[in-house]
Order: structure tokens, then sequence, then C-alpha cells
């Protein structure tokens, strides 16, 4: 899905607009060429093979998106993390107790 959910669950807009833009320039131009040789299941010479061109920029916008999309993932975590450590909330999981314990901390 070509939208950077992350950064807009972590209230950071800005790079959810940016990443976003990002994944769409990618992912839109592999879509319409997939459309434009994927469903054609017929074997005229027109539409059957992919060009040498054609099968190096599906593989770059590919190469692109998946590289924004992790690079996207990493920043919303990161910027979760850094908010977590400014509003004082902590997280612990202890697997081998079997609890999982959300600390938040309030100032008034």
């Amino acid at each position: 899905m070509p939208v950077d959910l992350g950064n807009f669950y972590a209230d950071d807009w800005r790079k959810g607009i940016l990443y976003t833009s990002l994944e769409l320039s990618l992912f839109v131009p592999g879509v319409m060429l997939m459309g434009h040789h994927g469903m054609d299941h017929s074997h005229s010479s027109n539409h059957s093979e992919w060009t040498d061109s054609e099968r190096i920029t599906f593989y770059s916008l590919l190469a692109g998106y998946i590289a924004v999309k992790v690079i996207s993932a990493y920043d919303a975590a990161s910027t979760a993390e850094q908010l977590m450590k400014n509003e004082h909330v902590s997280l612990q999981v202890n697997p081998s107790d079997r609890y999982v314990q959300l600390s938040v901390g309030i100032s008034y």
C-alpha cells in the first residue's frame, strides 16, 4: 500500500506526506507499466513481451519503492521511539513471565 501510515501514526505529517508522495511517484508508474503488459494474456506480438527497457524501468521502480518503504518504516519507528522517551512512556516485555508492562509518566 503506497501510504506511509507509520509517520502519520507518529503524528509527523510532513514526513508522512513526503514519504507517501515518494511512494506514489514510484508505485503509479509501475502499476501503469504492469497494466499495459500484465493483464493481456493474448499472444499477439504487441503485448506479450516486455522490452529490455521496460523490464529495467519496472525493476528500478520496484527497487526504489521497496527502499522508500524500508526507510520510511525505520524513520517512523525512530520517531515513535523518540516520542516515547519525551513523553515518559515505556513498554517492557518479559516472555518468560508472560507479561507486558506499559508505564506512562504524567507531569502536572
